[in-house]
């Protein structure tokens, strides 16, 4: 039997690990293509080329790394989910991309060097981590002086559903935030936040340093 896991205590990476092996399949074939999309649209407008070296932190199976590595530029994938990376290594395969390069790892405590990648990107991801500060300053650690962070999500508090009646959609969301521990429910705020929890970096990022958040209706 699965044991549940609670809403207001923090996971342990095995349950994460567990969680997103199981979602993997789903994940990839109904949410990773909607989110390639939008990606492209925002590695586009930060002018992503073949001279960058980006890095796409909790990558699912690749709806940030394949735009970026279609675009020419060199990106490691990392995720704490192994299923997830064996998804996104066929779709890299089944398109001829080589200089996609995946590791499994805990986005909590990256495996990489400082000053390293010149893009450090997550979307959907690191806000669904149990320590989002703290993966914050993992992703301004291995961002060079003078490089951008990119953190893409969902605004769920004016998230809406096209052709819903307002009351319902009202209700869906408040259903969706309720599910949240306190520190996802406050996400909203998410771009100031995590960016000010990198506060110890930031004299090397300003003005380059990017918080991004889409509402993805």
């Amino acid at each position: 039997m699965t044991t549940p896991i609670s809403t207001q205590t923090a996971p342990t990476p095995e349950q994460v690990r567990a969680g997103w092996d199981r979602v993997a399949r789903g994940f990839d074939e109904y949410l990773t293509p909607p989110n390639s999309t939008l990606g492209d649209k925002l590695l586009r407008r930060h002018g992503v080329s073949a001279r960058m070296r980006m890095l796409d932190v909790a990558a699912g199976s690749g709806a940030l790394t394949l735009p970026a590595a279609r675009l020419g530029a060199h990106v490691v994938a990392t995720d704490i989910s192994p299923v997830m990376l064996d998804r996104l290594t066929i779709r890299a395969r089944d398109e001829g991309l080589a200089n996609v390069e995946t590791r499994v790892m805990d986005g909590h405590a990256l495996d990489l060097g400082d000053d390293t990648f010149d893009l450090t990107a997550s979307q959907h991801g690191v806000s669904l981590f149990p320590d989002m500060a703290r993966a914050v300053r993992e992703m301004a650690r291995v961002t060079r002086p003078g490089g951008r962070i990119c953190l893409i999500d969902t605004d769920w508090r004016s998230l809406a559903f096209d052709g819903v009646p307002a009351p319902l959609s009202a209700a869906q969301v408040a259903h969706t935030l309720g599910t949240f521990a306190p520190a996802q429910r406050d996400s909203t705020m998410a771009p100031l936040l995590w960016l000010s929890a990198a506060a110890s970096f930031a004299t090397r990022f300003v003005p380059s340093m990017t918080g991004l958040v889409s509402s993805t209706s």
